[in-house]
């Protein structure tokens, strides 16, 4: 019971970490990122790259198709446009995957401290959405760990184990597995 509620809690603070991420960015940057997108979208090749920075930004490529909606439903950008900035954010989120891999997560609390103080103690509009970043980002990580915690009896569980083999012949089951 214990490990459900901490993985749901881990959960709960990965959402949170990414809505504040975003929402931070987007208030740091959001006229800017707009611009930087209508700039650089009309070459493909240039937009799939801008998907992919908004996305290792943002680290999320939900974040970055739900803007990029936005932003063709607006009119500030075609569909031809959305087009590669979308396939960017694909490319991106590998990039967030590589990121994770580099154990990001054990600088996480320090990203909190910082994004804290920020956030809280400087006057500036800017800082304080800078402060934002940085303890969402960090708020992201925790929850990715605690995650990694809750779940890591069920590495040593040979019921588990054995459960994964059964269904490793059988794509639609691993598919759900995942």
């Amino acid at each position: 019971l214990k490990s459900v509620f901490a993985l749901v809690g881990g959960l709960a603070l990965f959402i949170f970490g990414m809505l504040q991420l975003g929402e931070g960015l987007q208030k740091a940057a959001g006229e800017k990122m707009r611009r930087f997108l209508q700039l650089l979208t009309g070459n493909p090749i240039l937009g799939v790259m801008v998907g992919a920075l908004v996305t290792i930004i943002l680290q999320s490529s939900s974040a970055t198709t739900v803007m990029v909606i936005g932003f063709v439903s607006a009119g500030l950008m075609t569909l031809p446009q959305a087009i590669g900035v979308i396939f960017g954010a694909n490319i991106g989120t590998t990039v967030t995957a590589w990121i994770v891999s580099f154990k990001v997560d054990e600088y996480a609390w320090i990203f909190v401290a910082v994004g804290f103080i920020t956030m809280f103690f400087f006057k500036k509009e800017k800082f304080k959405h800078v402060g934002q970043v940085m303890l969402a980002f960090g708020i992201l990580f925790i929850g990715l760990n605690t995650m990694g915690a809750a779940l890591k009896p069920l590495g040593q569980s040979q019921a588990f184990k054995d459960l994964l083999l059964s269904i490793k012949d059988v794509p639609v089951l691993g598919l759900l597995a995942g």
